[in-house]
């Protein structure tokens, strides 16, 4: 068995990376339900499943979205057929959602083995397929309605296809690799970047004439995938691009701010450190040869480090494109090493390291459960008949957005966080002329029996306890370290019932 699988590493190589990186994106698939951030969730699945149920608020507000709607457009789609054939789960949806996602990532690793093996060699290319296979968070994400991943294959593809029209001068590679990052464009608008990078490397070489096709190639590829949706949408082309840059530029000290050099230790620390440092190395060395890679990719990273606005999702788009050229850059380097070549036990070492870690990663990651608490809070409450209202209560100040996609039912909730009075709770619930909720979810265990004789006290009723729902446990480590940015506490589920 151990010689056949050996045999196949040597003869088709490509075939046993694709295998196991298929094997471990469905690990994440089945098992790794919920949500990562606010973004892969509420800006695409309720949006496609508000639209399901016929609201179409996001079309009322008079001026065009800030965030494109080709992406939860396809997930309305694809809502729309399942509802066709009687499948209305959230769960079961949202398996199929995320089996297509790792079917689609799987371009990720198949372009990344073919942009090096056009650039380097077959041993090189092992190296990058195996690592974009198999690194620790890639078939987590890979999952994700993330449009920082979903925006990586056919940017993949573009470069592949810019590669190919280089090397041969045929001007129909130039046009489609135009045409694919127009619809990486589509899913993320940040993608522009590395277009122009790829523009400014073409005009340094004056190749004017692939410069132009390739420019035609983008345009009529935005303008075919989020061109004409944006027209038809909001009346004029683009109209969700400009609406994104006004906002961005307006609110762009409105959310998370870092030091410019966040993305950089982002990058060394997720790639493991000594090997994260190497492939920096080999990442800057090989800026020369590989320019094709190398600019867009390092445009994308030095806007970004100079953007005020700075969240780890947004640095993902180049996560393959620094692996490619890190990988290359350093074989490259320690093939003419005297040093290295002295030290094979050490580099040895260092990749022992990487793998250890990697895996141990690997295998705590791809099956997390992220946001378990609300999801199957929400989740539970869908196979209840009987719910009116909800009220969601929490020990802070601020109660996290519940996933209402899940519940599956159309009902208001109310949010009940502290500092909030309990005549305030009422007087919003009589000014939505609703009435009393049925359903409470207290959300974190601290003075939980205290707050539950209040809360029977102020309003004049009884609870019955349902159910509680633990956290997994990623998130409860997270919730752990940093209890005001991850919100991941134990839900308690009461009936209530008046006196």
């Amino acid at each position: 068995m151990i010689n056949r699988i050996y045999n196949l590493w040597n003869t088709k190589p490509l075939l046993v990376i694709l295998i196991i990186a298929a094997f471990f994106r469905l690990i994440s698939a089945i098992l790794s339900k919920g949500y990562a951030m606010s973004d892969d969730h509420f800006v695409v699945i309720e949006v496609a499943q508000n639209w399901i149920d016929g609201d179409f608020a996001v079309f009322e507000k008079g001026k065009a979205s800030a965030h494109s709607i080709v992406y939860p457009g396809l997930h309305y789609l694809l809502f729309y057929l399942l509802a066709k054939i009687q499948i209305t789960d959230p769960q079961i949806k949202m398996l199929i959602v995320r089996l297509i996602h790792a079917i689609y990532s799987m371009l990720i690793v198949w372009m990344g083995y073919l942009i090096t093996q056009k650039l380097s060699d077959e041993k090189t290319a092992k190296k990058v397929g195996l690592i974009l296979a198999l690194f620790w968070i890639l078939p987590f994400m890979s999952v994700r309605n993330l449009i920082e991943v979903v925006c990586i294959p056919p940017a993949m593809i573009a470069i592949y296809l810019a590669i190919r029209g280089d090397e041969s001068g045929r001007m129909k590679w130039w046009i489609l690799a135009g045409a694919m990052f127009g619809l990486s464009f589509a899913f993320r608008y940040q993608m522009s970047l590395m277009i122009l990078g790829v523009g400014i490397v073409l005009l340094f070489q004056k190749k004017m004439k692939p410069l132009i096709i390739f420019s035609v190639g983008f345009l009529s590829g935005a303008f075919i995938f989020q061109g004409i949706v944006d027209w038809i949408s909001w009346g004029y082309p683009f109209a969700s691009f400009h609406s994104y840059l006004t906002y961005n530029i307006e609110h762009r000290y409105d959310y998370l701010v870092g030091p410019w050099y966040l993305y950089i230790g982002l990058l060394l620390s997720v790639f493991i450190p000594p090997i994260s440092i190497l492939l920096g190395y080999g990442f800057l060395r090989a800026w020369k040869r590989y320019t094709l890679i190398f600019i867009p990719t390092a445009l994308f990273l030095i806007f970004h480090s100079y953007f005020p606005n700075k969240q780890e999702r947004f640095i993902l788009p180049i996560l393959p494109f620094f692996t490619i050229l890190g990988i290359i850059g350093w074989d490259e380097f320690i093939k003419n090493s005297a040093f290295w070549e002295k030290r094979k036990k050490f580099l040895r070492g260092f990749w022992v390291w990487f793998w250890v870690i990697n895996s141990i990663l690997l295998l705590i990651v791809s099956p997390t459960y992220s946001k378990k608490n609300r999801v199957e809070t929400l989740y539970y409450l869908s196979n209840k008949d009987d719910v009116n209202s909800i009220i969601i209560e929490s020990v802070q100040s601020k109660v996290p957005l519940p996933p209402r996609y899940y519940l599956n039912k159309q009902v208001d909730i109310y949010f009940y966080p502290q500092g909030k009075s309990w005549e305030q709770l009422l007087n919003e619930i009589d000014e939505n002329k609703g009435t009393f909720p049925n359903y409470i979810i207290m959300l974190g265990k601290k003075g939980i029996d205290e707050r539950l004789s209040k809360f029977k006290s102020d309003f004049s009723v009884e609870l019955d306890f349902m159910k509680k729902i633990n956290p997994s446990l990623i998130d409860d480590i997270l919730y752990q370290m940093n209890p005001q940015y991850n919100v991941n506490q134990t839900s308690y589920i009461y009936k209530i019932n008046k006196r």
